[in-house]
C-alpha cells in the first residue's frame, strides 16, 4: 500500500528540517574558521578587543592568542559564567557581569535563569536570560524610553539574550512566555559598551557581539566607543528571526549600522550590502554573523 499523502508531506518537512539544520552546522563551522582567521590577521600583538556575550570564553582564547599583551574585556551577565571566565582567562582579560544596554548609568533587572536550554548545532547545554513570569512578552524598549523595536526572544534555545535600560524582557525558545519550572530568579546588572570602554581605558580594534537578538541595543550603548575608535565589529544578527523569533527587523538593524557610518560585509567576503542584498543573506541564506567597518 502506497503511503498516504500526509505521511509523505510529513517525511518531506522532516527531510528539509534535516537539510536546513545541517545547512545551518556548515555555516556555523564555516565562520567559526573565518572568524578565527580574521581575529589573528587583524590583531596586533598589544591591540585591546571586546566580546560582547562572551559566554566561555572560546573566542576570547583566540583574541588572547592574537593578542598576548593587548587588554581585553569579556562581557558576560550570567554569574556562573562570569565566575568560571574570572577562574580559567589570564589577568589582562577584565571580566564584567552586565547585560548591556543602551544606558551609561548602571541598572538592574530581574530575571529567570533556565540551566537546560535546547542548544542547536550539537553545543553543550548552558544557561540563557527569560523574562519574569507577571511580565508579558513584548518588545524591547531601550534605556530612554524611545520604543525602538530591538527585541530579544531567545529563539530555538538560544544562549542568553539582552535586554534595553528600563526593563523590557526576554522570551523563552518558542516566543510565548512560558516559563519552565526549573528556572530561577536571577538579577542582572546592566551598563552600556560606552560606559565599561571608559572605566578601563580601552582602545579597542575588534568587538565582537553575540547577544541572541539584541544586537541593536548594545549598538546604541556603544555609539561613543564606534565612532571614536572606529573597531571592526564581528556581530551576530538574525539567530531568532531565522528561527521564527521577533528580534530586531534587517531592515531596521540595516539603518542603525548605516547610521554609525558603518558598511556591512559577510564573513565569506561579500559586501558592502545594499538593504536588498542584506535581507536576502539574513533570510534567504540564513547567514548570521556579519563583520561591520567604516
Amino acid at each position: 500500500m502506497p503511503p498516504s499523502l500526509a505521511t509523505l508531506a510529513r517525511a518531506t518537512r522532516v527531510g528539509l528540517s534535516a537539510a536546513r539544520t545541517s545547512e545551518e552546522d556548515r555555516r556555523a563551522r564555516a565562520d567559526q574558521r573565518a572568524m578565527a582567521l580574521l581575529i589573528a590577521a587583524l590583531l596586533e600583538r598589544d591591540d585591546d578587543a571586546i566580546d560582547v556575550g562572551a559566554h566561555q570564553g572560546d573566542l576570547m582564547r583566540q583574541i588572547i592568542s592574537a593578542s598576548p599583551q593587548g587588554r581585553h574585556l569579556a562581557v558576560e551577565p550570567l554569574p556562573s559564567h562570569a565566575l568560571e571566565l574570572r577562574a580559567a582567562l589570564p589577568h589582562n582579560v577584565i571580566v564584567e557581569e552586565y547585560a548591556l544596554t543602551d544606558t551609561v548609568e548602571e541598572g538592574e533587572m530581574e530575571f529567570l535563569a533556565d540551566p537546560h536550554p535546547t542548544i542547536p548545532g550539537g553545543e553543550e547545554p548552558a544557561a540563557h536570560l527569560a523574562h519574569h513570569p507577571e511580565a508579558p512578552a513584548r518588545p524591547q524598549v531601550n534605556g530612554n524610553g524611545n520604543g525602538n523595536g530591538h527585541h530579544a526572544p531567545n529563539g530555538d534555545g538560544a544562549r542568553h539574550g539582552y535586554v534595553g535600560g528600563n526593563g523590557a524582557a526576554v522570551t523563552n525558545g518558542n516566543g510565548n512566555g512560558h516559563l519552565s519550572a526549573s528556572r530561577r530568579k536571577l538579577q542582572v546588572r546592566t551598563i552600556s559598551l560606552d560606559a565599561l570602554v571608559d572605566r578601563h581605558s580601552l582602545i579597542p580594534r575588534l568587538i565582537r557581539i553575540d547577544v541572541d537578538g539584541s544586537e541593536g541595543t548594545v549598538l546604541d550603548g556603544a555609539r561613543r566607543t564606534i565612532r571614536h575608535y572606529q573597531p571592526v565589529l564581528l556581530v551576530e544578527h538574525g539567530t531568532s528571526l531565522c528561527h521564527g523569533g521577533m528580534g530586531q527587523s534587517s531592515p531596521s538593524f540595516f539603518q542603525q549600522v548605516s547610521d554609525l557610518g558603518l558598511r556591512i560585509f559577510d564573513l565569506d567576503g561579500h559586501g558592502p550590502y545594499h538593504l536588498d542584498d542584506f535581507v536576502r543573506a539574513v533570510h534567504g541564506r540564513r547567514i548570521v554573523n556579519y563583520l561591520l567597518r567604516h
